[in-house]
């Protein structure tokens, strides 16, 4: 999960995993928040207000966690 004061891992780089991994588990947990593509959710962080950006970026941050470490145990 990301701590106070990070910022949102858009691209997934802060994974120490394949990036096309990375990506897919970003693309399934941007879309669980709506969001079909990562410009969509680009565009949404630069214009949210902080509070919700923080929420949601620590919940995607935590989701794509979940994944990488799930595909990791398979």
């Amino acid at each position: 999960m990301l701590q106070p004061g990070e910022s949102c891992p858009e691209t997934g780089a802060d994974l120490k995993v394949d990036t096309a991994r990375a990506e897919e588990c970003m693309r399934s947990a941007i879309g669980a928040f709506g969001f079909e593509h990562t410009e969509d959710f680009t565009q949404w962080i630069s214009t949210a207000p902080p509070e919700s950006v923080d929420a949601v970026c620590t919940c995607v941050s935590a989701m794509m966690r979940q994944m990488m470490e799930d595909h990791d145990h398979e």
